[in-house]
């Protein structure tokens, strides 16, 4: 029966190539195996020796700082990579450095951990660890739960070998096409200038100073269109407002600089291409369209970078045809792109490329507004705990600054004190929140007001129901069993079912979609 089981999931994991999606199938997989609800799966960084970490990259059931890295030197994790063997523990009290939730270390007590390795033998490369934890105390892991987990972690090693190649090659090809996106605009900004120069030539010939020194600025802005260099350690906010200042200087055009979420790292393609886009599309509208001033915008999240640029008007119907082919580049390059040209209204562009691992979840989407630091980190902290099934897409201070974020950031949501104006989409205002508002109460409350009418019904068994309720009580398992008159094994197999079926990576995260 164990070999058939781990067949079927080896058969599970062969036919997922995306490198989360996959972690989080080995992860629920491994926790079917030993009959648990929470775990773990830690992924080793590039490099060695004593400054090597290792990066948090799935949790089920439990809190333990996903997406962070650590040393090796610290968690259990950790002592199994260390190791490069199983490591089993009566209580998880006894692992230095652990990085679990204090809720969640209340609440678990044996735990095993095994590496997935690059090969058969102990002596391997490992790739990283599963870990398992068990919230009954008088569970202890066997040298059979150990032997059955280090065997389907032989079957993840393959599976996550082959997730890795499937990236290195999707990594490969969008570097080839951004390096051909390169050449095509390189090629056009030079044939750009070569004609707006014959026209200098031409206009001064006739004596025609004012058509030419226009003619001459156009050449020098299409000069600039591909320059800029290596962009590895690009501060694209810093080239945003380069940009804007040379296009008030040398255009004359007055540029408005909206920018919103903290600096991330960019990929160099992505700044790349963000950076040629940005010199298209100011050198387009500024020179062409006849526009008053221009507004350029970013917004940098943990699900990619978007550039925005828009022009006052003067312009016809039919979108630049530059903007076009950067829009379709944008499109071949992974991103997403939009160009909209509307007279009185003016040309607007939104180019968007995703953060190269990026897991695009489907979370709600929140812009939170504040003019006091405190504030904003506190909300952020709140939002940004795993499993709310909430992101923050930025940060404002000055409320005369919120529309203009919005458009840029598209919040499905805006927390803020109450607004004077219509923003054009849902706000929970701060005021009808208590002063100790829970992480899992402010989630629900965001989650309410873009979908008021609840999320669908989720078909749970009799019992399923019973724990639940007590869930949203905040009771825990040991008072859950009391209560029910079961075992704390089984109210935690109710627990796991639960995650399962609503789609939902933690506890935290069940009770705040119970209370949507």
């Amino acid at each position: 029966m164990t070999a058939q089981l781990l067949a079927e999931l080896a058969e599970h994991l062969s036919g997922e190539l995306r490198l989360r999606p996959l972690l989080e199938r080995v992860l629920r997989a491994a926790l079917e195996l030993l009959d648990c609800s929470d775990g773990s799966v830690g992924l080793l960084e590039e490099g060695g020796g004593s400054g090597q970490r290792y990066r948090k990259e799935v949790e089920v059931g439990v809190v333990c700082d996903v997406g962070r890295t650590f040393p090796v030197t610290e968690g259990l994790t950790g002592m199994v990579l260390r190791s490069r063997g199983p490591v089993v523990v009566a209580d998880y009290a006894e692992v230095p450095g652990g990085h679990l939730h204090a809720v969640d270390r209340a609440r678990l007590h044996a735990a095993v951990g095994v590496p997935v390795l690059t090969g058969p033998t102990t002596g391997s490369t490992p790739l990283g660890a599963l870990v398992v934890f068990s919230s009954d105390p008088a569970r202890r892991f066997t040298d059979d739960d150990v032997d059955l987990l280090t065997l389907f972690a032989r079957h993840a090693a393959v599976a996550l070998t082959a997730a890795r190649l499937h990236e290195a090659l999707s990594e490969r090809d969008r570097a080839g096409a951004a390096a051909r996106e390169r050449e095509a605009a390189a090629a056009r900004a030079a044939e750009r200038t070569g004609g707006l120069l014959a026209e200098v030539v031409d206009h001064l010939a006739h004596g025609r100073t004012g058509p030419a020194e226009a003619a001459a600025r156009c050449a020098l802005a299409a000069s600039r269109q591909t320059a800029g260099g290596a962009v590895g350690r690009l501060d694209l906010e810093a080239v945003l407002r380069e940009e804007a200042d040379w296009a008030q200087r040398t255009l004359g055009l007055p540029v408005r600089v909206v920018v919103a979420g903290a600096p991330r790292p960019v990929h160099p393609d992505a700044g790349a291409h963000l950076v040629l886009a940005l010199r298209t599309a100011v050198l387009r509208l500024g020179t062409a369209s006849g526009a008053a001033g221009l507004r350029v915008g970013l917004v940098r999240g943990d699900e990619g970078t978007s550039l925005l640029v828009e022009d006052d008007g003067g312009t016809g119907e039919t979108p630049d045809a530059e903007l076009v082919e950067l829009v379709a580049a944008t499109t071949r390059l992974g991103g997403t792109g939009q160009v909209t040209a509307t007279p009185g209204w003016g040309t607007h562009l939104r180019l968007h490329l995703p953060a190269a691992s990026s897991p695009a979840p489907a979370a709600t989407g929140v812009l939170v507004v504040d003019a006091r630091p405190a504030v904003r980190a506190g909300l952020v902290a709140l939002l940004s705990r795993p499993g709310s099934g909430v992101r923050v897409v930025g940060e404002v201070a000055r409320a005369e600054e919120v529309a203009d974020v919005v458009a840029l950031t598209r919040p499905h949501v805006v927390l803020m004190r109450a607004p004077h104006q219509q923003l054009g989409v849902p706000v929970v205002a701060l005021e009808s929140l208590p002063d100790d508002v829970g992480a899992a109460e402010l989630a629900a409350a965001l989650h309410r007001a873009v979908v008021p009418e609840g999320p669908p019904a989720v078909e749970t068994t009799p019992r399923e129901r019973e724990v639940l309720a007590l869930l949203e009580r905040g009771w825990s398992d040991r008072q859950i069993a009391e209560q029910l008159v079961i075992t704390r094994k089984t109210v935690e197999k109710h627990v796991g079912s639960l995650l399962r079926k609503h789609g939902v990576p933690s506890r935290t995260a069940l009770v705040a979609s119970r209370l949507q």
